[in-house]
């Protein structure tokens, strides 16, 4: 049985990704300098933006282990957007997409990851 090399297989993601996407923002709020005593007055700096390509796909309750997820996040999003993760920022704390001009609030986020290395992340989104 053959070890899988999920390193070669984050390249092969990120170029059918990126073949086949398109270029969308992800915004995260900096808390950088918060009070970490105060953890409910975060004083919060400019939103962290990076860029990366993403695909949209409508959300239908099915695969990358969907079927343990609550319906109800499936009802409050309105397409999926998936991702490779990005190769320096974590986006795992994506609380904004913007797709050309449109601003999508992240309901929710999900990571393929078998073993050690994430392969896909998954955001449900609305507007």
């Amino acid at each position: 049985m053959a070890l899988v090399d999920y390193a070669e297989l984050l390249v092969t993601v990120r170029e059918l990704i990126a073949g086949t996407g398109r270029s969308v923002v992800f915004e995260q709020m900096n808390t950088e300098g918060a009070d970490a005593s105060k953890p409910w007055k975060p004083e919060l700096g400019a939103a962290v933006s990076t860029t990366s390509f993403a695909t949209f796909v409508p959300p239908d309750g099915t695969g990358l282990g969907f079927e343990t997820v609550d319906e109800e996040l499936f009802k409050r999003a309105k397409q999926v957007c998936l991702v490779a993760p990005h190769a320096t920022a974590d986006l795992t704390a994506t609380t904004v997409i913007v797709d050309g001009g449109i601003r999508w609030r992240v309901e929710w986020m999900t990571k393929l990851a078998p073993g050690d290395t994430g392969l896909l992340l998954a955001f449900g989104v609305a507007q």
